[in-house]
């Protein structure tokens, strides 16, 4: 989408934004969010990490920062712990199902490649296996 574009306007009276506009619709709905408490208030993303003071203190708005946080703050985490979600935080849970998701499309890709691959053996060079 072209920069110069930005279809996207706030709407709320008086904000700085409505003459400037937004790029992508996300961009809109988050700065809603943010900045007027739209669409279910601010996000809270909580470190899972259970002694850090970012796990109950101040909560992060956007997921970037949070894997930013968890990156700097804490290296010694392995990296699939650090991408598990914290209990009961419904935006955390969202992004380890979306990691799901595409690990089992890799998989997914890769048995297809293997079948595809089987079916075009000419029945001579397959091994009978005995019973």
């Amino acid at each position: 989408m072209d920069k110069q574009n930005r279809p996207y306007k706030c709407n709320v009276e008086g904000c700085d934004r409505m003459a400037q506009g937004f790029t992508y619709c996300g961009g809109l709905i988050r700065h809603q969010r943010e900045v007027h408490k739209m669409h279910g208030g601010i996000k809270a993303l909580f470190c899972h990490i259970p002694d850090c003071k970012r796990n109950s203190g101040p909560a992060f708005t956007r997921q970037t920062n949070l894997d930013e946080h968890i990156r700097h703050q804490h290296p010694d985490i392995p990296q699939e712990l650090d991408e598990s979600p914290a209990e009961g935080d419904e935006n955390n849970l969202r992004a380890e199902l979306k990691k799901l998701r595409r690990e089992t499309d890799t998989r997914l890709r890769k048995l297809e490649a293997e079948v595809s691959a089987l079916r075009s053996c000419r029945a001579g060079q397959l091994v009978k296996h005995e019973m």
